[in-house]
């Protein structure tokens, strides 16, 4: 059984905050639409978030080398997490191990993990910047371009994944040192973060109908149902967002063999 709290704190400074535009207009030899950094620069960051948990671990023994089932246990964890962020998130593992006989093993995993974004990800600098983009809402594209906007993203919710393994070890004793292992994996992600490019941003729009993060990280000047050149988007942010899914599924083998070169 465990708690903890911690507190974590992000500072960052910068003399060329790159989220600041910068005015050029009727500056001679110089475009206004151009960027304003050969490079990209650092901005200022800076924010804080709180963590709370309480976490529960306990394996139990369910058969001991005098019985018929040789070895056998079952494992389980629970951990709740408390993000000043984003609010509460529960993760959890279950798991058993049976040994029929002493060369072998069986054993299965079942959890929901999280990865809780950092504070880069929250709180990043922003970045502002003009870029032409033809926008497939309205079937147009701003003489101009449109403002793209980088950075953190204080509303991130952590990652979630679920996932579940079956495996089988088998160590035989009659080659002392040699272990062999075959396990399956089945992994689904979700809430994944990830960074956009602008035209992909307002694609995911599209697609969800006009609702969504995606949609929150366009800037329009009228409601979505507005088709028309006049509400083309004017700002799009470019920084992560919770938009991505992921499943993977595979085998995983290793073999391996450990002996002693020599004893001093």
């Amino acid at each position: 059984i465990g708690a903890e709290y911690r507190r974590n704190s992000l500072r960052r400074t910068s003399s060329a905050d790159p989220s600041v535009p910068q005015v050029r207009t009727g500056i001679r030899g110089i475009d206004p639409a151009a960027p304003p950094f050969v490079l990209t620069n650092a901005g200022a960051a800076g924010g804080s978030q709180n963590v709370k948990e309480a976490n529960l671990e306990i394996e139990v023994p369910l058969a001991a080398e005098e019985t018929a089932l040789y070895r056998l246990s079952i494992s389980g964890a629970a951990r709740y997490t408390d993000y000043s962020t984003s609010g509460g998130v529960t993760t959890w593992k279950l798991g058993a191990s049976w040994e029929p006989v002493e060369d072998l093993r069986f054993r299965a995993t079942r959890s929901r993990d999280i990865r809780a974004p950092t504070l880069f990800d929250l709180f990043a600098g922003g970045t502002s910047a003009r870029a032409a983009l033809f926008d497939i809402h309205c079937n147009c594209q701003s003489p101009t371009g449109i403002n793209v906007v980088g950075g953190g993203n204080p509303a991130l919710d952590p990652v979630i994944a679920d996932s579940r393994s079956l495996g089988v070890q088998v160590r035989p004793a009659l080659v002392p040192g040699l272990s062999a292992s075959i396990d399956y994996y089945d992994l689904k992600i979700r809430k994944a973060i990830t960074v956009l490019a602008p035209d992909q941003v307002i694609q995911e729009c599209e697609t969800a109908g006009g609702t969504g993060q995606a949609c929150d990280a366009i800037t329009r000047p009228l409601p979505f149902a507005d088709r028309t050149a006049a509400n083309a988007a004017t700002s799009v942010f470019t920084g992560a967002i919770n938009a991505a899914a992921l499943r993977t599924r595979g085998l995983d083998f290793d073999l391996s063999y450990a002996f002693d070169l020599g004893r001093t």
